[in-house]
């Protein structure tokens, strides 16, 4: 069944039929729109990594201050084994999160750009442009789906750390507003 002209195309292969078809201003457009794209994934992955900075740092400050509080009492041991266990977890995913990661590269390299039909003298100089963008484009489509993947994935793994440092927040404020209560 043919495909409807407002109908939105989904695969690569169907973006790229006919690419040299494209007027070269179109590709160079299409290039700092994938240039762009690519630069927000980058700026994403690198909030994901500064806020798990802050959150080990909070996390770690206001769990070690809160055990310490409470040690001093027997009946809240059991809930620091809690807040620990929990602790770990938390900061094992923090720790995931700044984990190493495949490197992706922001350009690429002449090695990669210079292939063997840059200098075949069949083709006009417009076209050998036109190759070059439509390549570079195939390689930022590629690291952008590998981005998108990643982020996705960090973003999941955030949120549960999240999750889990706000709920050793709630453990040890329940624990602190207990302690306040039996004093009173």
């Amino acid at each position: 069944m043919p495909k409807k002209e407002t109908e939105i195309i989904n695969t690569w292969d169907d973006i790229v039929k006919d690419w040299e078809l494209l007027p070269l201003e179109t590709l160079i457009f299409i290039f700092t729109q994938a240039k762009d794209r690519y630069e927000e994934l980058l700026s994403e992955s690198e909030s994901i990594t500064n806020k798990t900075f802050f959150f080990i740092k909070t996390t770690t400050a206001s769990s070690i201050a809160a055990t310490v509080y409470f040690l001093k009492t027997p009946s809240y041991h059991r809930f620091i084994w809690i807040a620990a266990i929990l602790f770990v977890v938390t900061f094992s995913i923090y720790i995931y999160l700044l984990s190493p990661k495949k490197v992706i590269y922001r350009g690429s390299s002449p090695k990669e750009i210079f292939i063997s039909y840059l200098d075949n003298k069949s083709y006009a100089t417009e076209e050998k442009t036109k190759l070059a963008y439509y390549h570079e484009l195939i390689r930022y489509q590629d690291r952008i789906e590998s981005m998108t993947g990643r982020n996705d994935e960090r973003n999941m793994w955030y949120k549960i750390a999240l999750v889990l440092s706000v709920s050793i927040f709630i453990l040890f404020t329940s624990m602190l507003i207990s302690s306040i209560l039996r004093l009173s």
